[in-house]
């Protein structure tokens, strides 16, 4: 313990003071995270008057605890006189004591935050900070592009979105803030800051050069933090420690370390988010090309559309016409011509001839597919030609998220002259496909 000794006359003075302890709010960490709401059940019982029940007419003990909220077995141990052989010949007139303890449910949600270390333009994430001593007091943060050019110079700022929808570089978060919510862990989080948000810009083309900088097999851009409580207004005395990965500015000439995720192994990766081609029924991937793939990815990236069916790729004669017999079937001869050339509509007019003889639907298909073959199948439908050529595919529109957003990048690259041709065909929810190779 400090002693102070007077000088002077006083010199035989002297005083011991307690030890002092000098306490700084801490930030010890900052990361992103995602989070998960789970619903929890929870049960408590409450004290009541003792009350006595008189058995009516018609009662029984099931309908008597269903009337008093409350249970059989409870019943049962709050009245001694009742037991499990007598529980079912109950008398009209007949005293019950009730149990004075009354259960209840309750259904609340718990809040828990997963660290992670790498995510996507547009998805949902959350900034975390971990604090000590500086509950209800702000802090300032920046996303910032790490190690070398990526969809920002080196060292800029990145745009986010908060969960309100405003775009911006620089966010400010309250300690503690998550406590004014409806979790019933809140307290969990007193002494942390959490901020929802999304890595995206509001302007069309920067979007578009991110999206770009993000293109490549395994493309990952790396970010990191930068996180301060002494910047902002009201707070600059306070003596704060920061525990951060590296040092990014200074208190009153001391460099602080208020960086987090700014070194190898540590990054924040940013990410394309990855679009599943599926091949169903009778498609197959070998007659889909790399190049058609990454036109069909890029469109479903741009639209949102992260899972896509291809549901029809090369056909043989036999199945080109049973769909050319199901689509007259349901459009109509003239709405079908309209899809093919001079050879398809030889198709057709094979199908009107053979119905006009009262002939079966199978009798109908064998004569479809024998003029199909005498035609030559490439020159009925691009289904039935080369894919080495080019590439035909149907992409089934009612398995998309956002199927019209998904139509409008397509025809984009109709525009680009990236694709070759388009059809929707909204009698079979596909949108037909041709590209060049």
């Amino acid at each position: 313990m400090p002693t102070v000794r007077f000088k002077g006359e006083y010199s035989h003075i002297t005083f011991t003071s307690p030890d002092l302890k000098i306490f700084r709010p801490k930030i010890n960490k900052a990361y992103f995270a995602t989070a998960k709401i789970e619903e929890v059940i929870t049960t408590s019982t409450t004290e009541t008057v003792q009350e006595t029940y008189v058995v009516a007419n018609g009662d029984t003990l099931s309908k008597i605890a269903t009337k008093k909220s409350t249970t059989v077995d409870a019943i049962i141990e709050s009245d001694d006189k009742l037991t499990e052989a007598n529980k079912d010949k109950l008398k009209v007139g007949q005293k019950i004591t009730l149990p004075n303890t009354v259960a209840t449910t309750e259904t609340n949600k718990k809040i828990t935050f997963e660290k992670v270390n790498e995510g996507t333009l547009n998805s949902e994430l959350y900034l975390v900070v971990e604090t000590e001593g500086f509950q209800g007091y702000s802090l300032y943060f920046n996303i910032k592009q790490g190690k070398e050019k990526g969809i920002e110079e080196k060292d800029a700022l990145v745009t986010f979105k908060d969960e309100k929808g405003n775009y911006g570089t620089k966010g400010e978060v309250k300690v503690g803030a998550l406590c004014e919510k409806h979790y019933m862990n809140v307290d969990d989080y007193a002494e942390t800051a959490i901020y929802k948000l999304q890595i995206d810009h509001n302007d069309k083309t920067k979007k578009e050069a991110w999206q770009k900088a993000l293109e490549g097999k395994d493309k990952k851009i790396p970010l990191y933090l930068l996180v301060e409580g002494h910047t902002v207004p009201g707070q600059e005395e306070i003596n704060i420690n920061y525990h951060g990965d590296s040092e990014g500015g200074e208190i009153r000439g001391e460099a602080i370390k208020n960086l987090w995720l700014d070194s190898d192994g540590n990054w924040f990766e940013l990410k394309n988010k990855k679009v599943d081609i599926k091949y169903l029924f009778s498609s197959n991937a070998k007659n889909v090309s790399t190049k058609s793939k990454d036109l069909i990815k890029k469109a479903g990236r741009n639209s949102k559309n992260y899972s896509i069916s291809i549901t029809s790729t090369i056909r043989s004669a036999r199945k080109q016409a049973e769909i050319m017999y199901d689509q007259t079937v349901s459009n109509g001869v003239k709405a079908q011509k309209s899809l093919y050339g001079g050879n398809g509509d030889q198709i057709i007019d094979v199908y009107v001839d053979q119905l006009a003889k009262k002939k079966t639907k199978e009798q109908i298909i064998v004569k479809m597919e024998e003029k199909i073959n005498e035609l030559g199948p490439s020159k009925v439908s691009n289904h039935c030609g080369d894919s080495d050529i080019i590439n035909v595919f149907d992409i089934s529109s009612r398995r998309l998220d956002n199927p019209k957003d998904f139509l409008a990048e397509l025809e984009k690259l109709k525009t680009d002259g990236k694709i070759k041709k388009i059809i929707n065909e909204t009698d079979r929810n596909c949108y037909h496909i041709e590209i060049t190779q």
